[in-house]
């Protein structure tokens, strides 16, 4: 692997030698140790063999390594191969509560998605804002009630 340091992964059957990404197959998932915020999946001709436990579980690694905020592309070749399609791809997005995005004009054949789980901690915190917030005025209501009546 050239690149110690990147952010972006690009998971292909085949490399691309002048093209400046870390790029593996998705045999070698398992030996990246960081995250990244980009990872590029091409893998239809990897996946003819694999029965389709063993293409999600491929799929499940590979968005393990996803940071939070980040996305990943998912190419028409690539979700073409799962019997369930483009749909159960989705399905699988959003079964581990990532955002499914909009791709641009220029690339529908993609399936976008982003890491959402940044956004469970954010609620949490407005929760608690908006708790104490609704507190201070009881608060105040009972002192003004405690010294003038």
């Amino acid at each position: 692997m050239a690149y110690d340091y990147t952010t972006c992964l690009f998971i292909t059957y085949q490399i691309i030698n002048d093209f400046p990404l870390l790029q593996i197959g998705y045999n070698q998932i398992d030996t990246l140790k960081g995250t990244f915020d980009l990872i590029i999946l091409n893998l239809n001709k990897s996946l003819y063999d694999k029965n389709e436990a063993e293409k999600v579980n491929i799929l499940l690694k590979i968005f393990s390594k996803l940071k939070t905020r980040g996305n990943i592309y998912i190419s028409k070749n690539t979700y073409e191969l799962l019997a369930s399609g483009r749909r159960g791809v989705e399905a699988l997005i959003k079964l581990l509560d990532y955002n499914i995005d909009l791709p641009p004009y220029f690339i529908r054949q993609y399936i976008i998605a982003s890491n959402k789980r940044w956004s469970y901690y954010f609620s949490t915190f407005k929760k608690l804002c908006v708790g104490f917030l609704m507190i201070i005025p009881l608060y105040f209501y009972n002192l003004f009630i405690k010294l003038f009546f």
